[in-house]
C-alpha cells in the first residue's frame, strides 16, 4: 500500500508507455529532485493517468521509477487498458484458461513487456500484483481522471465490483473480461473510449494494419456529429462514410469538474481538447514529433500554458553533443568548465555513455556508472543526477523548438 501523503498539487502526466529517460527528463524539468533513488516534489505529487507499459523501449525502469514514487506516496497511479490487459493476460479463469487469450496478436502487443517480465518472474508477479490494485478512475475535490472516457453510467455500473480503493475486486475480473457482461462494457468505455459503429459495408485499417468496423470518438463535447470530424485513431479519416451521426450515439461530458485523460495518440503541439478536458497522451512512442505530457494542475480552470513537455529523444536525435552541453552547463563533478570556457569537458564522459546506452537501457543508471568511473562513485549523489537531468530538459526542449 502507497504511504498517505498531504500534498495540495498535481502533476498529471499521459501514458508513458515504457518511455524511462523521457519520464525522467521531464520530472527533472518540473523541480522533482531524486531523494534515496526516488523523484519527488516538495509539494506536489505526480498523477499517472495510465500505460506505463507497452511500445517503448524501457519497461522496466518506467514501472520500478513510477511506482517507487507510488510507494512512498509521492505519485498516484490510474489503471490503462494496457495495465488492465497485462493482468488479463498473467491471470487465469476458474476454467484453466487465461483471461486474455495467448494469441499471436496478443502477444505482439504486449511483447516489449513480456520480455523484460518473463526474465525476471519474482518481478513480473509483484507487477502484476500492483497493476491490479490501480484505481479505475480519481475523482477529487478539484478534478476528475480517467484513462479514456468519464462515462457516469459506466461509472456506476462499476461500484459493485470496486474495492474500498476504486480498484476491481479480485473476483470481478473473470467478468470483467466475459464480452457481453454489464462489467466488460462499462470498462471498455472507461479504459478504451466511447465507439460507434459504422454503417454496414463500411470499415477502415487501424495503425495496426488490423479491419475496424467501429471507431472511437471525440465523445467530450461534440462541435460536429459528422463520421470523420468525430474519428479518433483513424488513420484516414476522409474514408469513413460522408454522412452524420445520430446526437444520441455520443455521450456528452458534463464538465463539471476539470477532467484528465490519456489513451488517444493525439498529435502536434499539446492543447485543450474540450474547455474542461485536458489529453495528455500526445505520442512519446512516435518518432515524429512524439512528445511526453503533463498537466501542472493549480486547481483553477484549464488553460493551455499549464502543459509541460519534453519530445522523443529519438525524434531530436539525441546525441552526445547534446548530453554533453547538458553536462557542461550542470558541471556536475564541480571542474569549472564553465567559468573556463571548457566546452568539451564532458565530450569523453558523454561519447563513452552513448557507447552503452543500449535499447533497453535507461539513461540515468548508465550515466551514473560512467561518471563514477571517469571520476569518483562517492560524487554521483542524486543531488548531481538531478542536476543534470533538469539541464538535459531544458537542452533537448530547445532543440525541440528548433533553436
Amino acid at each position: 500500500m502507497n504511504k498517505r501523503n498531504d500534498h495540495v498539487g498535481y502533476d498529471v502526466i499521459g501514458d508513458i508507455h515504457g518511455h524511462a529517460d523521457e519520464l525522467e527528463i521531464l520530472l527533472a524539468g518540473m523541480g522533482y529532485q531524486l531523494k534515496q533513488g526516488v523523484w519527488q516534489h516538495p509539494n506536489r505529487i505526480l498523477l499517472s493517468v495510465g500505460d506505463l507499459v507497452d511500445r517503448g523501449p524501457q519497461q522496466r525502469h518506467s514501472i520500478d521509477v513510477v511506482r517507487s514514487m507510488w510507494e512512498e506516496g509521492k505519485a498516484k497511479v490510474i489503471m490503462g487498458n494496457h495495465e488492465f490487459n497485462a493482468v488479463a493476460y498473467a491471470t487465469l479463469s476458474s476454467s484453466g484458461d487465461y483471461l486474455r487469450p495467448h494469441t499471436l496478436k496478443n502477444r505482439d502487443q504486449h511483447e516489449k513487456f513480456l520480455n523484460v517480465a518473463e526474465a525476471d518472474p519474482n518481478w513480473y508477479k509483484q507487477t502484476i500484483e500492483w497493476f491490479s490494485q490501480l484505481p479505475l478512475y480519481l475523482e477529487t475535490e478539484h478534478f476528475r481522471a480517467v484513462h479514456a472516457c468519464w462515462h457516469d453510467d459506466s461509472i456506476a455500473t462499476l461500484q459493485a465490483y470496486l474495492d474500498d480503493y476504486g480498484a476491481l475486486r479480485a473476483e470481478a475480473w473473470e467478468p470483467a473480461t466475459h464480452k457481453g457482461h454489464e462489467l466488460y462494457q462499462a470498462i471498455e468505455v472507461l479504459l478504451k473510449g466511447w465507439e460507434v459503429s459504422l454503417p454496414d459495408g463500411h470499415s477502415f485499417l487501424d495503425y495496426g494494419q488490423h479491419e475496424r468496423t467501429a471507431m472511437r470518438v471525440k465523445w467530450w463535447g461534440a462541435e460536429s456529429y459528422h463520421y470523420r470530424e468525430l474519428a479518433l485513431g483513424v488513420p484516414k479519416p476522409h474514408t469513413l462514410p460522408d454522412m452524420e451521426l445520430e446526437a444520441a450515439e455520443i455521450p456528452h461530458y458534463d464538465a463539471n469538474k476539470p477532467l484528465f485523460i490519456g489513451h488517444y495518440w493525439m498529435r502536434g503541439e499539446p492543447s485543450l481538447v474540450h474547455q474542461q478536458v485536458a489529453c495528455l497522451d500526445w505520442s512519446v512512442t512516435a518518432q515524429n514529433n512524439g512528445q511526453l505530457v503533463a498537466y501542472r494542475d493549480h486547481a483553477q480552470a484549464l488553460a493551455t500554458e499549464q502543459f509541460v513537455s519534453v519530445p522523443n529523444l529519438e525524434s531530436i536525435q539525441f546525441d552526445a553533443a547534446l548530453l554533453s552541453e547538458a553536462l557542461f552547463f550542470a558541471d556536475p563533478m564541480a571542474t569549472g568548465c564553465r567559468e573556463n570556457d571548457c566546452f568539451d569537458e564532458y565530450d569523453g564522459v558523454a561519447l563513452e555513455v552513448l557507447a552503452r546506452w543500449g535499447e533497453e537501457q535507461p539513461l540515468r543508471p548508465v550515466l551514473a556508472t560512467v561518471l563514477a568511473e571517469f571520476f569518483a562513485p562517492e560524487w554521483v549523489t542524486d543531488e548531481v543526477m538531478t542536476a543534470i537531468f533538469a539541464e538535459l530538459a531544458r537542452v533537448v526542449r530547445e532543440v525541440a523548438k528548433g533553436r
